[in-house]
C-alpha cells in the first residue's frame, strides 16, 4: 500500500465557547458524505482525539492547548487558545484524486470556522497560517453549494505574518483547477454513445442542449433502424420490441441486445443447427 500523500489543515480559536471534539468529527464525517465517501467507522477516543475511517481516506483529529511565546504580542486578546490539527491521510494514492481531497479539507475547514471562534487557519502545512479573513477570501468561491455561509469576523489586530504571496499561489492553483473540472465535462462522441448504451434511464428532452437534442435523435433514428432489422428476421418479436419502444422511449442497449439474439437464432435455424440443439436438449 502507498502512502505518499498526507494532507494537513489546522484551526486555532478561543476556548470561551467551548467546541468539544465531537462536533468537529461530525463536521468531518458529514463533508466526507457529501463527497461520496461511505463512513465506516467514526469514532471519539477521548476528549482530546477522533478518528474517521472511509474505503479511501482515515481522518485523525487532535486538539490541544495552543502555546504562545513570551511576547505580548503573539498572545490572543483575552481567554486561551485551543488548536486543532486535522491529518486526512489517502488509503491509496493510486485511487485518489488531489484536488477533491484539497477541496474537501476546504470545506471541513469552512464549517469548523463556523461553530468556533477561529483565531487562525493552518493551510496543508503547519507553516503556512493564514488569519481567518484570508482563508475566507482565498476559498470564497470553491463548491459554494457545499459550505453553509460563515459568520463574519473581526479581529481586533493582525497576530500573523502576512501571507500574500501564499495567497496568490492558493489562488492560481484552484482558477487552474476549477477551468481543468470544466473542461474534463466535455465528453467525445464515443463517450457519449458509451453511456447511452449503458444507460436504462430515458432522456428528459426539457433539459438537452440543442446539440443532444440533435444526438438524441440520432440515436432514436438507430434504435428504430435496428427494429427494422430484427423485423426482415422476425416480425414477431420486431412487433413486441417497437411497443416496448413506444411504451417506454427507444432503449438503445435493448435494441442492440434483441437484434443480435435474434440475429443469433436466425443463422442457426437456417443452417439447421437450431433443430439439432433442440433435439439434444432433455425436455
Amino acid at each position: 500500500m502507498t502512502r505518499t500523500s498526507i494532507y494537513h489543515g489546522g484551526l486555532v480559536f478561543r476556548d470561551d465557547h467551548p467546541v468539544s471534539i465531537d462536533q468537529f468529527c461530525r463536521i468531518v464525517t458529514a463533508t466526507l458524505e457529501d463527497y461520496g465517501q461511505r463512513v465506516e467507522r467514526q469514532s471519539v477516543r477521548d476528549s482530546n482525539t477522533a478518528v474517521v475511517v472511509t474505503s479511501l481516506y482515515m481522518v485523525e483529529l487532535t486538539m490541544n492547548a495552543r502555546h504562545f511565546s513570551d511576547k505580548a504580542e503573539d498572545r490572543p486578546l483575552g481567554g486561551q487558545c485551543q488548536r486543532l490539527e486535522i491529518s486526512m491521510v489517502p488509503a491509496d494514492d493510486q485511487y485518489e484524486d488531489r484536488d477533491i481531497s484539497e477541496l474537501m479539507m476546504v470545506v471541513m475547514l469552512y464549517r469548523m470556522v463556523d461553530i468556533c471562534n477561529a483565531e487562525s487557519i493552518e493551510w496543508m502545512d503547519p507553516g503556512t497560517v493564514l488569519t481567518v479573513e484570508q482563508f475566507l477570501s482565498a476559498f470564497t468561491n470553491v463548491s459554494p453549494h457545499r459550505v453553509r455561509g460563515c459568520r463574519s469576523r473581526l479581529t481586533p489586530a493582525e497576530r500573523f505574518a502576512p501571507v500574500d504571496e501564499t495567497l496568490d499561489q492558493i489562488d492560481d492553483h484552484y482558477d487552474i483547477h476549477a477551468k481543468a473540472a470544466e473542461q474534463a465535462h466535455t465528453l467525445s462522441e464515443e463517450e457519449t454513445l458509451a453511456m447511452a448504451f449503458r444507460s436504462d434511464d430515458p432522456l428528459d428532452e426539457d433539459y438537452l442542449t440543442d446539440v443532444e437534442r440533435a444526438q438524441n435523435d440520432i440515436r432514436r433514428l438507430a434504435v428504430w433502424g435496428m427494429t427494422g432489422m430484427v423485423a426482415i428476421l422476425s416480425a414477431p418479436v420486431a412487433a413486441s420490441l417497437a411497443a416496448v419502444n413506444l411504451a417506454r422511449g427507444e432503449d438503445l442497449r435493448l435494441n442492440t441486445q434483441v437484434l443480435s439474439f435474434t440475429g443469433l437464432v436466425a443463422v442457426l435455424s437456417s443452417t439447421g443447427l437450431l433443430a439439432q440443439i433442440m433435439q439434444n436438449l432433455p425436455i
